[in-house]
This record gives C-alpha cells, structure tokens and sequence, in this order.
C-alpha cells in the first residue's frame, strides 16, 4: 500500500501516512483539534457529525502549496489563499467578474504539493453546501449535511493525483476532433441572415472558422426547441446546412428550465410526463428565467430523461446539430428569496407555504445550523436558485442535491447525444460538479472584457484542470462590455491556446474580422491552433486515458522545481508546449520562466539551455503577433498543413513532425 492509516478510537481521530515507515509530516492528521458544536451541547475532538452539520479539521505545514476548491474567479492565482475565510462550494449564477466568491461549479478536492514536489490529494465527495477553510496550519471542511465520504490520493506526482481522481470521478471526455478548432457565439444576432454574414466574414478574412454556436435569439421567447420570427425554421435549416456542406458546424444554446406556456410542446410533454421537480406543495417548483416563469425539470429521473431524449430528437431532426451547449444550469433562477410568481399568482416556496403542505421539510432547511459563506457574505442560500425545500422525483430535498443540478443535466444530454449522433458530439456546459468533465467541455461564464478577468481566467482554467474538467476555456475577449482592441488581440493571442476556443461576448461586437488589429493577429495565431491540433488531440487522449489536464501549471511537468509552483500565467499544453503570453497591458514583452531543459521558439526554432537549472527570459510579442510558445526538447510535434481553413481540411494533408533534440 502507499498509505497507512492511523487512528484513535477515544477520542476518536486519525491519520494518513505514507507508507514504510517515512518520518514525513502526514499528508491528513486530524490530532489536536477540539471544537465546540455549534450549540449541540458536546464537545468533539478531531471531527464532528451532526445532522445538517459535518465538520472536519487536519493540519497542515505552512511550507504546503494548496490547490483546488474551484469554482471561482481568484484575485491570488493559482495556489488557494490560506488566510481563513472560506471557500464556499455552492452553485451559483455569478459572473466571474466578481473575484474570490463562488460561481457556478462546486469541486470539493485539495491538491497538496509539498516542498520536492510530493504530492496528494484530499477529496470531500459531498454535494451539500460547504465552506473550506485553510490557515497556514490547518485545513477545515464544514458542510451542511451528506456523509463523510473522505479520499486520500496517494499520488505522489501530480499526474499521478490526477490520474487517481479521474479514476473516481471518471476520466475526461475524449471529444470529436473538429470541437478543438475556432468556435464563434454572440448574444443578439436577431435573424439568421446576420448570422450567415459573420460566418461569412470569417472566410473573407481569412480565419479559420469551425463551429458557429446560437444563442437565445434563435428561439421563439427564449424556449428551447422553437424558432423566432428572426430565425424562420426553413432558412435556419439552409443555414445549418450549408455551414455542414463547408465542413463547418452547428451547436444551439439549451437551457434545462422549461418555460410555462400552455401549448408549448415542451411544457405539455413534461407536464403530461411528471418530470419536473416539486415545491412544497406537491406542485411543479416554479421559478422566472429569460422566458418568464419556468419549471425545472429532474433530470436524474429516468422518466425525465426518456422526456428529455424525444425533445432532443425531434429538434435535431429539424435541426442537425452537432453539439450543444447547456447553460443556466446551475440551476439559475432570477427569483429571490422564497417567492416566484407565474403571471401574477404568488408560487410560496419557503417558511410561508409550510402550513398543510404535504412535503414539508426536515426543520432546519430554511434556516441550517450553519450558515455557508454564500458570496462571501453568507447570502442566503435561497436566493437565485432552486428553493433547497423542493423535492426531486425520488423524494430527495435540494438541499441535499443542489450542487449536483448541472451534472445531471450533462450525464442525461450526454447519454442521449451518444445515441442520436452516430459520431462524438460536443457537449458544452456552465455548471460542473466533479466528474463533470468525463462528460462535456466547460467555460468560464461571462468574464468581463478587463485586463484583471482576463488575468483571473488564466488561474481558472487551470484550477478547473485540476478538477477533472480537461476541456476548458474562457470567452475569448471577454463576455461583458467591450474590450479595447489591445485587450482583446491580447487575449485572442491566449486564447488560441487554451483547449476549449470560442469568441463569445454580449455588449458591442468582438469579431475578430472587424479591427485591423485583432484581424492581423487572429490571421496568424488560429491558423496556428489548427496547425497544431494532430499535437493537441493526441493531448486529449492522454487526458481521456490517464486523467491528466490539458492545459497544465508548469508544476505538473516540473515538480521538483520548486519555484513552478507559484505560476499562474504561464501553463503546459500536454508534455511538450509551453505558452508564456503577455497579459498586462501597454508592454512588448514578458518575463517567462523556463524550468530545466532545452527550449526551442516554437515558430523561428531558437534553442534557449537551460539544462543548468531554470531561468528567465524575455519574450517578445507586438499585438499582432504570436504569443510567446516554447516546445520542450525531447519531444515530437506533430503539425498539419498550413493554410487550411476547417479541421476536414487539416486532416486530408499530411503531417510534419517537429523534432524538438534534447540538447541544443
């Protein structure tokens, strides 16, 4: 074995330790930490047990590097801050332009690299509402219900903490090869005919374009599965259709909330069908989206999922999508509080309604004995989402389930995509759990176009690698406000090289055809990306194999280089690539460490030694040029051919392989 456990049966604690005798710190030591009960008239050593209430305490030496416990957009970097106020893991619809709260994915697990690079990993899997608090000395969970269901990943390589989580939590999802190149969405295309004319720009301009992704304005009164006024289904066919006679793709915006509208087919199916999940009268929960009032479907319900694979099929059989992209979904909710209102009647879901309801709630469900560090000032946990009263299909309450919503819309669209299209399709989705990434691709939500959102989603990204969710990326310029025309070639330049790549955006236009110099530059650095994929898919299949991530801390590859630990704005494509981009604003140049090795200019070839030990270099970047990327000596890259324009094109030339010597 490669832990040992030690423990105390009065008073009860415990102990992992590596195996064979090692006098090292233990890697979780719950010794020496005596609590008071929150009022349940005990005191209990090393961890507590209470209904609604879990709480459990290690320490931890100061010397450790922490990291994990996403989802959130941190002001810090990488490496989680240790100064005692909680990460709160709760679901949530926040913009990650709001930084160090919780946002819409909630991934309970720890990884703990110590001085030499050893390193394991902690992971909680409960979806209740927690906060973890961490100290220079201790490490402390506190959820609000669930069981303690603990794991100890060995390790003691990063890679090897990765590839022991994915073995629990699933491997990464090995997506299709052409969901790698450019993708393209905005919120407010009104017609179908704009549509075809930016899909159009791209070509003129000359930036491989892959996948054309719709947004709300398709659908008649934002309902999943109809066609607005500007979006009549005849001309959107021909759309989709000739963006497939290209060798182009198509993927649509689903929310899972359904709106309520007698004669919607959706709504009366899922009616008819029982799917949706209850309030504390026994009736549908009712809460208001971007269509009005809505219902939420239970999508761990096999009725619901047998509901919900017919509407998938006979929408894709009037539209051939290749993907989908799932928002909304964790689960958001525009209500505050304990009210929503379906025109004009007052749905109670709260305290108030509790009178003669037949599904009235353990006490305590609306006021916990503990109260989580919801947005870091303890919002209550009914606001925006789900009432934690209302109750799934099989009975279970949503305080109980609330953080594992968006899984389960995933697990069922995944289920049902693999059956209705005969090849891998794209799954795209806001809100994650761990395992999550087993089953569809993530992004970011709606970044700011800001110098800081763009620094953050650097940070981000890599935390939710660490969660299993390989297939990551953030809006490319930026999702909210407009960015100035050297943020966004900045961030296009960044971009190119994350795994999932998609310009999206709301205020104001951000295609990369419209500004000469964002054009310049998306004219050399997407070819690029599609040059580079043959190397970058075969990353994705170590990922689906071994549970690695894609877009990797440089600690990853170097752990005995101590000082990778702390880096943040540089990252490890597989084995062989590293990006080193510029990320401030009004400079040429940045300072990039390389670890030990010899390192080649991935465009000119330049060989830089720094087989003595790690150094720092500057390097150079106009704003219409290439971000700085170096290949790692010792390893074969593979290219494709320049000058093509769609992946089907990439993959009918052949190859060249880039030979990257171990020595200069």
């Amino acid at each position: 074995p490669l832990l040992e456990l030690k423990y105390s049966a009065s008073p009860f604690g415990f102990a992992v330790v590596r195996a064979g005798g090692k006098k090292d710190v233990p890697l979780f030591n719950t010794a020496g930490s005596r609590l008071a009960s929150l009022g349940y008239n005990a005191l209990i050593f090393d961890c507590m047990f209470q209904d609604q209430y879990i709480e459990i305490t290690s320490g931890i030496p100061a010397n450790a590097v922490l990291y994990g416990l996403g989802e959130s957009a941190p002001s810090t970097g990488l490496a989680l801050r240790r100064d005692g106020i909680p990460y709160t893991l709760w679901t949530r619809d926040q913009a990650p332009e709001v930084p160090d709260v919780n946002n819409y994915g909630a991934h309970p697990f720890i990884m703990d690299f110590r001085p030499g690079g050893a390193t394991h990993g902690v992971l909680l899997m409960n979806s209740n509402g927690i906060d973890v608090t961490l100290t220079p000395k201790k490490m402390q969970f506190r959820a609000t219900g669930g069981i303690l269901d603990l794991y100890f990943l060995a390790g003691p390589t990063p890679m090897g903490v990765m590839n022991q989580l994915t073995s629990i939590i699933g491997r990464p999802h090995m997506p299709p090869y052409w969901s790698l190149g450019l993708m393209h969405s905005k919120v407010g295309y009104m017609t179908v005919e704009y549509c075809d004319q930016v899909v159009t720009n791209y070509s003129r301009a000359q930036i491989p374009l892959e996948t054309f992704i719709t947004d709300n304005q398709y659908a008649d009164a934002y309902m999943d599965f109809t066609f607005s006024d500007g979006y009549p289904q005849k001309a959107f066919r021909a759309f989709v259709d000739k963006l497939h006679a290209k060798g182009q793709r198509w993927a649509p915006i689903i929310n899972p909330q359904i709106h309520i509208q007698p004669g919607y087919a959706a709504y009366e199916s899922g009616i008819a069908d029982n799917v949706f999940i209850k309030d504390i009268s026994g009736k549908p929960f009712t809460g208001q989206l971007w269509a009005g009032a809505v219902h939420y479907p239970d999508y761990w319900a096999n009725v619901t999922q047998r509901w919900w694979a017919k509407e998938l099929a006979d929408y894709h059989q009037k539209m051939p999508f290749d993907g989908l992209w799932i928002d909304m979904n964790e689960a958001s909710n525009f209500c505050t509080g304990d009210v929503c209102y379906d025109n004009g009647k007052v749905h109670l879901s709260g305290p108030a309604a509790a009178n003669g309801a037949p599904n009235v709630p353990p006490a305590g469900i609306f006021d916990p004995p503990y109260t989580i560090n919801n947005n870091n000032t303890q919002v209550n946990i009914t606001v925006k989402t789900i009432s934690p009263a209302a109750r799934y299909l099989d009975g279970e309450l949503e305080y109980n389930r609330h953080n594992l919503y968006g899984l389960s819309t995933v697990i069922s669209t995944r289920s049902i995509l693999n059956s209705l299209i005969p090849k891998r399709s794209f799954l795209l989705t806001r809100s994650t759990f761990l395992g999550s990434g087993a089953y569809s691709a993530h992004w970011t939500g709606d970044t700011a176009s800001t110098w800081a959102d763009l620094r953050r989603s650097i940070a981000n990204m890599l935390a939710n690698g660490l969660a299993g969710n390989a297939f990551i990326g953030a809006d490319i310029c930026g999702f909210q406000h407009v960015a100035t025309e050297e943020l966004c070639s900045r961030w296009a330049a960044a971009g190119a090289w994350q795994p999932f790549s998609r310009n999206h955006h709301s205020t104001g236009f951000q295609e990369f055809y419209l500004r000469p110099t964002i054009r310049s530059l998306a004219q050399k650095v997407f070819p690029w990306r599609l040059r580079v994929l043959p190397y970058h898919y075969s990353t994705f299949y170590d990922a689906h194999t071994f549970g690695c991530s894609i877009m990797r801390p440089l600690f990853f590859s170097f752990p005995k280089d101590n000082t990778t630990a702390l880096i943040h704005q540089q990252w490890m494509v597989g084995d062989a690539i590293m990006v080193a981009p510029i990320l401030q604003e009004g400079v040429v140049s940045t300072s990039a460490y390389l670890p030990p090795g010899v390192w080649y200019d991935l465009y000119n070839h330049t060989a830089i030694d720094a087989s003595a030990g790690g150094l720092n270099t500057t390097a150079q970047a106009g704003l219409a040029d290439n971000p700085p990327v170096f290949v790692l000596g010792g390893n074969i890259v593979p290219l494709g051919p320049p000058g093509t324009n769609t992946t089907t094109a990439l993959r009918a030339g052949n190859l060249t392989l880039l030979v990257a010597f171990p020595s200069a």
